[in-house]
């Protein structure tokens, strides 16, 4: 008598275990049948295994509908997942951005309102805005004087 899996895995998921990037291309009885996405080579896993992997939480599993969800963004992306694959410059960039906008999620749970009609260059809000940025990342000197004002 076989056991029943704990989980359901569909064709077509990927499971990320020991490292490896496996598509599941067949569910049996006993197990998957594997591919893995690097080498192809292809295997059985047992459905104790993967089981007691992802309650271990040593494996990752992937549906298809997210798989491919990923591919897309990928392809919009142009193949970068991660911040660290961008230039040191765009790192740069994004990072102070990031710093923006956790600013402004700090002040809003404060209860502050911040829409655009207060975000404008004379408002008070900008200015905390600001502030707190550079809090958050001071080497991005957020309250430096523009050229121009008054």
């Amino acid at each position: 008598m076989t056991t029943q899996p704990l989980y359901n895995i569909p064709k077509g998921s990927i499971l990320k275990l020991d490292g490896r990037e496996l598509m599941v291309s067949v569910r049996e009885e006993s197990g998957y049948a594997v591919r893995c996405l690097d080498s192809g080579e292809c295997f059985n896993l047992t459905a104790e295994r993967v089981d007691d992997a992802i309650r271990a939480r040593d494996c990752e599993l992937i549906k298809p509908a997210d798989a491919e969800k990923r591919y897309a963004l990928l392809e919009y992306t142009g193949g970068i997942e991660r911040v660290e694959q961008f230039p040191e410059e765009t790192q740069r960039i994004v990072q102070g951005r990031l710093a923006l906008v956790l600013a402004q999620d700090a002040l809003r749970e404060e209860g502050e309102k911040l829409t655009q009609r207060f975000m404008d260059k004379t408002g008070k809000h900008r200015r905390l805005v600001l502030e707190r940025a550079d809090e958050i990342a001071p080497g991005f000197n957020f309250l430096r004087t523009r050229r121009g004002g008054k």
